[in-house]
């Protein structure tokens, strides 16, 4: 079963938000370096259009999804994103009678998951991620532990204090007791669960200022350590409501209100296709030029002895029609005839000079074979 996400909830608006300027900026970015002149068709560029390229919604659900359901696939169209919904109907099964095919690593913070298939490398390779080898790796007693973690590290929903990350973060709750909190559904239902993980959130923030105060900081990082206890003090609980809502009640709401035009998602489409007619344009061009030269050298500097294989060159030049390219090239150089760079003139001069000095020296050998035979 393929799980579609849906529309965009409260929870995440500023990392859509984010995400959208970003994807905006860097769409600006490469129509304008594309239409420097300059600009030459690189396969970075290339790249950068196959990163940045997004598949309008209309057509994901009328022309992919279509022919995904004429194969025999079956489709589940989410409220909100795939991620609480794949976690619900994690809860609701046994652990190992669901396996989750997908490229986002959040889903391991729910509960209910204990393992994802994810793809890896250039190659894109499945490979099995366990939870339990997770656990084992990042040192975490528990299964809570690394849902307190993830809260409060960067995710979609939050950001993390300044020079806490992961890491650090993990070092920090490890230590802290979370047994009261009890294994996935001792609670009634996941809104009291979510109420009763505030509490443990307090105690990482209560230690983040303590190991703040303690830190023995140089001169250099006075100022940065003055501006993270500011950012620090100014963190409540309430800040991590919407990342415990979605990975502990796993719910999520509608947006209240509309992201502004400036913040909704660019139409993608529409320059990527502009941009790759560019480059392609520009591409079959830099090719004509570059075959032109090829064919130019070929007959000025050095034409064939073979009268056939001249007349087949002429031909050649004729059919690929190519004078306009010779012509604007040779403008490129004035009113003088067009010459070939400097590098393949001296390259040519060098090759008939060394065919010169052999053709001299066998004449020598020769004329002194013929004098000693005359002696």
């Amino acid at each position: 079963m393929l799980h579609v996400d849906g529309k965009a909830s409260e929870q995440k608006r500023q990392e859509h938000r984010r995400r959208n300027q970003y994807l905006r900026k860097s769409l600006d970015g490469l129509e304008a370096k594309v239409n420097n002149p300059g600009t030459k068709p690189s396969k970075q560029l290339f790249r950068a259009c196959r990163n940045l390229y997004r598949l309008p919604r209309d057509n994901l659900h009328h022309d992919v999804i279509s022919v995904l359901q004429q194969l025999g696939w079956s489709i589940h169209y989410c409220t909100h994103q795939a991620d609480t919904c794949l976690a619900a109907v994690c809860q609701d099964s046994a652990p190992d009678s669901i396996t989750i095919v997908t490229s986002d690593s959040d889903l391991m913070v729910y509960e209910g998951v204990q393992s994802l298939v994810m793809p890896f490398g250039r190659s894109r390779e499945l490979l099995i991620v366990d939870k339990k080898k997770l656990l084992q790796h990042l040192d975490l007693p528990s299964q809570q532990h690394l849902l307190l973690a993830c809260i409060v590290t960067t995710n979609d929903y939050v950001k993390n204090i300044p020079y806490f990350g992961l890491s650090t973060n993990c070092d920090i709750v490890r230590g802290i007791d979370l047994s009261a909190l009890g294994p996935l559904g001792a609670m009634a239902n996941n809104a009291e669960r979510a109420s009763s993980i505030m509490p443990f959130i307090q105690l990482y923030l209560n230690e983040v200022r303590s190991r703040l105060i303690q830190q023995k900081l140089n001169s250099k990082r006075q100022l940065t350590a003055r501006a993270i206890k500011q950012d620090v003090a100014e963190v409540r609980v309430d800040h991590y409501t919407h990342s415990v809502t979605s990975f502990v009640a796993r719910t999520e709401t509608s947006m209240a209100e509309p992201l502004l035009l400036d913040d909704q998602s660019p139409c993608s489409h529409e320059t990527i296709t502009k941009v790759i007619q560019k480059l392609y344009s520009r591409k079959t061009l830099q090719q004509q030029s570059r075959l032109s030269r090829n064919v130019f050298n070929t007959l000025t500097l050095s034409p064939p002895s073979n009268q056939v294989l001249t007349t087949e060159l002429s031909g050649m030049v004729a059919d690929m029609n190519i004078e306009p390219v010779l012509s604007s090239t040779s403008a490129q150089f004035g009113a003088k005839k067009f010459s070939p760079s400097n590098r393949n003139r001296k390259s040519s001069q060098r090759r008939l000079q060394n065919q010169k000095d052999r053709f001299k020296d066998k004449l020598s050998e020769s004329k002194q074979k013929k004098w000693r035979q005359s002696q």
